[in-house]
């Protein structure tokens, strides 16, 4: 047999022998963002992201917060200012759920994964950034979210 077949992304997927045959069924269900918005993102971890701008990698955290703050320490502060969801102070605070991010240079209230993801696409959407999360949810779904 002469033929071969090549896959693509071949580690995103399950192999399985039966009767002779290769199976593969993907590791991860893939959701649209916004299908994702409507989803518990509660206990959930992120196994995999990068989040990018042509050739420009801005984030590869695997922490909601962290992805947000490189995503933020990437826009001017005025349109950051202007667009966020987040509760943000221009002093440095650490009391009221407030923490002061030195590299934005603001303090902000944090959110939980759910208000945190949905703060995420905003920002994805404003900048025109693209992202790719491999997410295991709560307690053991695995989905794969891209925004291109």
């Amino acid at each position: 047999m002469t033929d071969i077949i090549t896959i693509d992304d071949i580690n995103n997927y399950n192999l399985e022998f039966n009767d002779g045959k290769l199976i593969l069924t993907p590791k991860y269900t893939k959701v649209t963002p916004e299908e994702l918005c409507g989803i518990n993102l509660a206990h959930s971890i992120i196994n995999k992201c990068i989040i990018y701008n042509d050739d420009k990698i801005i984030s590869t955290s695997t922490k909601y917060r962290s992805m947000l703050i490189d995503i933020w320490k990437n826009m001017p502060s005025q349109l950051l200012l202007t667009n966020t969801t987040y509760n943000m102070k221009l002093s440095n605070e650490n009391d009221n759920g407030y923490k002061w991010i030195d590299c934005i240079n603001l303090s902000v209230q944090d959110k939980d994964s759910n208000g945190a993801f949905k703060e995420l696409l905003k920002m994805v959407e404003i900048n025109q950034y693209k992202f790719t999360i491999n997410i295991t949810l709560f307690p053991n779904k695995k989905i794969l979210v891209e925004y291109t």
